[in-house]
């Protein structure tokens, strides 16, 4: 004898910041529970899965301008100094500022994303200088 209750699947469409989160939310508003089966992301930071391109198409349409895809993001001017040492993977005062990634910028080019690490520093996670 099979005592599992009947699986019902609900497809619904949400904006928030974690999907599986909202599955579990609209579970409890519903009394019965709930689990996220599948998630699919259609925008992230500004992007849109509607600009999406296949990899081989890249070149021919160019591709996102970082400085774009970064927006939602903190960022913070850095010196020319600060810029040597960040291309070495040092850390660099953090000063006053966000927790958590932020975009080092010099000369208007996104050079790393850093995060402050336990030391009060931001350390480069992502170097691109």
């Amino acid at each position: 004898m099979d005592l599992a209750p009947p699986k019902r699947l609900i497809t619904a469409g949400y904006r928030c910041l974690i999907g599986w989160k909202c599955a579990l939310v609209e579970g409890d508003v519903l009394g019965c529970g709930a689990y996220c089966e599948s998630l699919r992301r259609t925008h992230v930071a500004g992007l849109s899965v509607m600009d999406a391109v296949v990899p081989e198409d890249v070149p021919a349409r160019g591709a996102v301008d970082l400085q774009a895809a970064l927006a939602p993001m903190p960022a913070r001017q850095i010196s020319a100094a600060a810029l040597e040492d960040i291309a070495h993977g040092r850390p660099i005062a953090a000063l006053d500022g966000p927790l958590g990634p932020v975009a080092l910028v010099h000369d208007g080019q996104v050079a790393a994303i850093a995060a402050l690490d336990g030391a009060g520093h931001l350390r480069p996670r992502v170097v691109l200088a």
